[in-house]
């Protein structure tokens, strides 16, 4: 390998498994914004960037609607691999089924390679006459690109900025807001909290916001769909973080900082907010049944890409 570029600066090793960087989240923005495009950072890298730990193996990004086909265009013009081309697993795209919950995305791209580093393959054997590591020794290690419709899965906010946000904007800020959390490094990589001032920060959706849409989420996606369990999950572990079992354990966990403030909230929203800081969960369960009927609205997409509308 000696003479090869290390693929650490955009995916690295975590404790056990790879994590997408900030450099390359910061990369794929300035492509998409180099075109036009505005998008949205969104999943387990937004959530690291709230201060949230969690696994980020993809690149999540929702676009405009009317934006994901030449997006999709964008990215096959970089050659980045829209199906498998000769390595038969990924793990990401096996784990996101109907039954597992998770979201699907409009457009999926496999990247193995990357203009600015190259990506190690696995060190799995290979079959005779193969072209890559087979599937069943493994994969190239990779990362997903995943575009979402903001109409299905940020339904109710406003247009994605094309420019910078302001301070004072409601619904989206920077990822290198002073108001997030510190930045954390692991293996010289920053990898939790906002982006430091070295990377050109991309657009979020502030906290607020995406606590209110991942309720919206929750209640239009039926109740019994799968999921509806992959919004409660999600929301769970936005509004518990911090919070320990013990006196002695710390009692202001990440939902309680300036960003979370009630008045952060839209006006229908702040009433449920108040009880989950109080952590009264009869009364949020039942400020959430009234909530229902209003926030069911006709134009709430209901159901989702692949759930029977």
């Amino acid at each position: 390998m000696a003479g090869q570029q290390s693929m650490y600066q955009f995916l690295f090793e975590g404790p056990q498994i790879p994590i997408v960087s900030y450099r390359f989240a910061s990369s794929i923005s300035l492509v998409l914004k180099a075109e036009g495009i505005p998008c949205l950072l969104w999943g387990d890298l937004a959530m690291r960037a709230m201060g949230f730990h969690s696994i980020a193996q993809n690149l999540d990004l929702i676009l405009e609607d009317e934006h994901l086909t030449r997006a999709a265009a964008l990215f096959r013009n970089y050659e980045y691999a829209h199906e498998f081309p000769y390595f038969l697993r990924c793990a990401s795209a096996t784990a996101t089924t109907p039954e597992s919950g998770r979201p699907e995305p409009t457009h999926r791209f496999h990247v193995y390679s990357h203009p600015e580093i190259t990506m190690m393959p696995s060190q799995a054997p290979q079959e005779p006459g193969a072209q890559g590591p087979s599937a069943v020794h493994g994969e190239i290690p990779h990362i997903d690109i995943c575009l979402y419709s903001k109409r299905w899965y940020f339904p109710g906010n406003p247009p994605i900025p094309t420019g910078i946000p302001r301070p004072t904007n409601l619904s989206y800020m920077l990822s290198n807001d002073g108001r997030l959390p510190l930045t954390g490094y692991q293996h010289g990589q920053p990898n939790f909290g906002r982006f430091p001032q070295d990377i050109s920060p991309v657009i979020m959706a502030k906290p607020a916001r995406y606590i209110e849409t991942l309720l919206v989420l929750r209640i239009n996606f039926g109740t019994w769909s799968q999921q509806t369990r992959w919004w409660r999950l999600t929301l769970a572990r936005m509004t518990t973080t911090g919070f320990g079992n013990g006196p002695d354990d710390d009692p202001q966990p990440v939902m309680f900082g300036p960003l979370y403030d009630p008045e952060c909230f839209r006006e229908e929203f702040q009433r449920w907010w108040n009880l989950m800081r109080a952590r009264d969960i009869e009364a949020v369960l039942a400020e959430e049944e009234n909530m229902g009927v209003l926030l069911r609205s006709p134009g709430t997409p209901v159901g989702g890409p692949w759930v029977p509308l």
